[in-house]
C-alpha cells in the first residue's frame, strides 16, 4: 500500500495502470524474454537458468561438431547457494567434456554479489588451447570457432578446484585455491622429449599437478556495474595492483612437480586533456623450478577473428612460452580529438584509437 500526501492525477493513475496491464500482455512478455535471453544468455525455468545460449554449438579441428547445454540455479532455490553445470559432446573426437560446481556465500548472501565472501567447489574434463585467453566470452563461443591459421594442439583437463574468494570493502579482496589438475596432449600436441643417455624422443601421456594458490587485488574507489554473471569496470584515475602466488607440490594428491610462479600487475588509467584517455597496464612473471612446457607462462595469443583487448592478435596460439617476462600494454583512445575537425567523420562519430604491446 502507498501513503500519499496528495492523490494521484488521472495522468499519474493511468499511467500506473499501463505499467501493471502491460506486464499481461503475451506479445509484450514475449520480447521481454527474447531481449532478457540476448542480453543476458540465461533463459529462465522457474529455479533454473539455461544458457548461456551462445556456448550450445560451437565447433574446432580437434572435437569436430560440439553441441553443448548447460545452466545454473538462479537463487529460488536456495538464495546462498549457486549450482552450476554443463555438458558437451565432440563428435570427431568422440570425447565428453563436463563441469559442475557448487558456490555456498557465506553470512546468507547471494553469490558473486559484492562483497563476495564464498567457496566454490569444481570438476571439469574440459579441452583447452594453450595459450588462448579470453575476456568476458565462454571458450566454446559459436562466434570464436571461426580460427585463422593452423589450430590443431590442444590440451584435455581434468581439474579439480577449491576455491575461496573474500572481497572486502575499500576495493581490498584475496583468493584462496587448490588445484589438481592433469593434462594430456590432444591432436597434433605431444608432450615430448630428450632424456640424457637415452636414444630417441620420450613420450609423457600426462602432466599433474597440485598447486596451493593466493593472489591479492587491490583497487582502491574501484566501481563497477553488476551482472548476474559478470561486472562492468567503470573507469576511474585509481591504479589497480594485482599479485598471484601459486606452488605446486610434488608427491601430495598426485602433484608430480615442485615449482613456484609469481606474477605482479599494474593498471592505471590517465585522463590527458585535451588529447583522450590512455590505459597502461604493466606485467611481469616468474617460474621458479623445472618444469614441462605447458606449465609455463604460455602467452596469451588470438587466432580468432575478433580483437581481444589482453592478447597478442599478431601471435599464434602455442608460439611463445616463457619462465620469466615483463609486458607492456597501453591503449591510447584520442576521443575525437583528430577527427572531429573533419565534417564529416564528426558527423560519423568516428574515433581514433591508438594501441602498444610490448613483451620481453
Amino acid at each position: 500500500s502507498m501513503r500519499r500526501h496528495n492523490p494521484l492525477s488521472k495522468t499519474e493513475a493511468g499511467i500506473f495502470k499501463m505499467v501493471d496491464s502491460i506486464q499481461n500482455v503475451p506479445a509484450f512478455r514475449r520480447t521481454m524474454n527474447v531481449a532478457v535471453l540476448l542480453l543476458t544468455g540465461f533463459k529462465s525455468f522457474g529455479w533454473f537458468d539455461l544458457g548461456p545460449v551462445n556456448t550450445f554449438y560451437s565447433f574446432n579441428t580437434i572435437e569436430g561438431f560440439r553441441p553443448r547445454i548447460g545452466g545454473r540455479t538462479n537463487g529460488r532455490l536456495a538464495k546462498n547457494i549457486l549450482l552450476e553445470g554443463y555438458a558437451a559432446y565432440g563428435f570427431r573426437d568422440e570425447k565428453w567434456k563436463y563441469y559442475g560446481g557448487v558456490t555456498y556465500a557465506f553470512a546468507n548472501k547471494k553469490p558473486l554479489a559484492f562483497p563476495m565472501n564464498q567457496m566454490t567447489i569444481s570438476y571439469q574434463n574440459e579441452t583447452q588451447i594453450p595459450g588462448e585467453s579470453l575476456q568476458f566470452v565462454q571458450e566454446d563461443n559459436i562466434l570464436l570457432s571461426f580460427k585463422r591459421g593452423v589450430n590443431d594442439k590442444m590440451i584435455y583437463n581434468r581439474a579439480f578446484v577449491m576455491e575461496y574468494v573474500r572481497e572486502l570493502q575499500r576495493g581490498l579482496s584475496y583468493t584462496l585455491a587448490f588445484r589438481q589438475v592433469q593434462r594430456s596432449p590432444g591432436g597434433a600436441l605431444l608432450f615430448d622429449y630428450q632424456q640424457p643417455g637415452v636414444d630417441g624422443t620420450q613420450y609423457q601421456a600426462e602432466i599433474a599437478t597440485a598447486t596451493l594458490g593466493f593472489s591479492i587485488r587491490y583497487a582502491p574507489n574501484e566501481k563497477f556495474y553488476q551482472g548476474k554473471t559478470y561486472r562492468i569496470p567503470i573507469m576511474n584515475k585509481y591504479p589497480i595492483f594485482q599479485l598471484n602466488f601459486q606452488a605446486g607440490v610434488k608427491d601430495v594428491l598426485g602433484g608430480e612437480y615442485n615449482y613456484q610462479t609469481l606474477m605482479a600487475k599494474v593498471t592505471k588509467t590517465f585522463y590527458i586533456a585535451p588529447l583522450g584517455i590512455s590505459e597502461w597496464s604493466l606485467e611481469g612473471g616468474r617460474v621458479f623450478g623445472t618444469i614441462p612446457y605447458p606449465l609455463l607462462e604460455i602467452h596469451r595469443a588470438n587466432q580468432t577473428y575478433s580483437y581481444q583487448l589482453q592478447a597478442y592478435n599478431l601471435m599464434n596460439f602455442l608460439e611463445f612460452a616463457s619462465d620469466k617476462y615483463l609486458a607492456l600494454n597501453v591503449q591510447h583512445n584520442f576521443g575525437g580529438f583528430f577527427f572531429n575537425k573533419i565534417p564529416l567523420l564528426r558527423r560519423l562519430k568516428w574515433r581514433e584509437v591508438v594501441s602498444f604491446k610490448g613483451l620481453y
